[in-house]
């Protein structure tokens, strides 16, 4: 197989996985507790999700090889940060696929779902969460740095951090009574397709480049710009 097809199918892989990580998040289930999950649509919403990030893990190092030249040392440590972030995430979609599910529909589960449970130690979050901040950031930065165009597909990366965690974040600040009128109307799915399509689009812009003529669009890099106002 020669590099162009390799380019195109890295292409077609990150556009992939955009329909399939919105629809695993519109059918989400409208919270992570137990009531919730019983009888819900929770495996076929993470296998979805699942299939997104493996997408991303399978096409991520195509698209950081049509960058790297320009993206520099920074471009390294965001590739490494989004595939220990994407590995990550594999991992614990298909954990909450399969294990959780499976948990979830056994009427002694509970005590398993409480804080502190075997449920909520295998999501390994206490490094999860950091990982998840870092690395879109990161590798968006990483993206503008290389000029990459159109700009807006760094910065959608970026923007999946702050709209992620706000959303969480938002829900989980707020008194009961609010929390679940926000349950309610089916925040959770919305919030959680709005933010990880942002994640996919982003990384879907330059895949469609990648697809169509097996390289990325660049404009002058910020690196660039400055060594201009310099001459002048």
């Amino acid at each position: 197989m020669n590099a162009s097809t390799l380019l195109r199918l890295t292409g077609f892989g990150l556009m992939l996985a955009v329909p399939a990580g919105i629809v695993g998040g519109l059918i989400h289930p409208r919270s992570e507790s137990l009531a919730d999950l019983v009888g819900s649509s929770t495996t076929p919403s993470h296998l979805l999700f699942a299939l997104a990030f493996a997408l991303i893990v399978i096409s991520l190092p195509g698209l950081f090889a049509a960058h790297a030249g320009r993206s520099g040392v920074l471009g390294l440590i965001g590739y490494v940060a989004m595939m220990l972030f994407c590995g990550y995430h594999l991992y614990l979609l298909l954990y909450e696929a399969g294990p959780v599910a499976a948990m979830a529909n056994d009427p002694e589960a509970e005590r398993l779902f409480a804080s502190g449970g075997i449920v909520q130690r295998g999501t390994l979050r206490a490094w999860g969460s950091p990982l998840g901040i870092l690395a879109p950031i990161t590798y968006g930065v990483a993206l503008l740095r290389a000029g990459t165009r159109p700009r807006l597909s760094g910065w959608l990366v970026i923007a999946f951090v702050p709209a992620f965690f706000a959303a969480t974040g938002l829900v989980a600040l707020l008194p009961v009574e609010s929390r679940r009128a926000l349950i309610d109307v089916g925040f959770t799915p919305i919030a959680l397709a709005f933010s990880y399509g942002l994640l996919l689009v982003g990384l879907a812009i330059p895949g469609y480049q990648l697809w169509r003529t097996q390289r990325l669009e660049f404009g002058r890099s910020p690196r660039e710009r400055g060594a201009s106002h310099a001459m002048t």
